[in-house]
């Protein structure tokens, strides 16, 4: 609407100057004097402001988000904390009663599985039908949520291998 109320406005101009123009040249709209814009120089003009626009408001929200997301990183630090306090999220990114299931600590399955379920939540390809300030919620939190899971693998497979190398020092 509003770029359709900005096209009005414009036009209007244009027609003003086009009538003061077309009394002066003869009655040729084509020759205004370069004072009007042509409507499809005025649509790429219009369409031009509400992306750049759009995009200032998207990266405010992001900021936001990942003012919000790594406050909580820090408060929940290792996998298995973030993955139980998804849900305390809620809508419109996790609906009531979501959970990524039940994870025993060092039980890598389940940890995969509940790693799993909730990046396709937090995926942006997800949530891309959601407002921005959740698509950039969601974008932080998918992030942190995978930060943290890379780095309970590698502590799971670095404790594998010392319980391995203990055992065969022990032969």
């Amino acid at each position: 609407r509003r770029a359709s109320r900005a096209l009005s406005r414009e036009r209007g101009r244009t027609r003003d100057s086009s009538a003061s123009g077309a009394s002066a040249s003869g009655g040729d709209d084509s020759a205004d004097g370069g004072d009007s814009m042509s409507t499809k120089a005025m649509h790429r003009k219009i369409a031009a402001e509400m992306k750049e626009k759009r995009e200032r408001r998207t990266q405010k929200k992001k900021e936001e988000a990942a003012s919000h997301v790594g406050g909580w990183a820090q408060a929940h630090r290792d996998i298995y904390d973030q993955l139980s306090s998804l849900p305390a999220i809620g809508p419109p990114i996790f609906p009531e009663g979501w959970s990524p299931g039940e994870v025993k600590r060092g039980d890598g399955k389940q940890l995969k599985k509940a790693y799993h379920r909730a990046a396709a939540k937090l995926h942006p390809d997800k949530v891309a039908d959601l407002p921005i300030a959740a698509q950039a919620l969601a974008e932080e939190l998918f992030k942190s949520v995978g930060e943290a899971y890379r780095k309970e693998l590698k502590r799971m497979e670095e404790r594998q291998a010392m319980k391995e190398a203990g055992k065969t020092q022990k032969v």
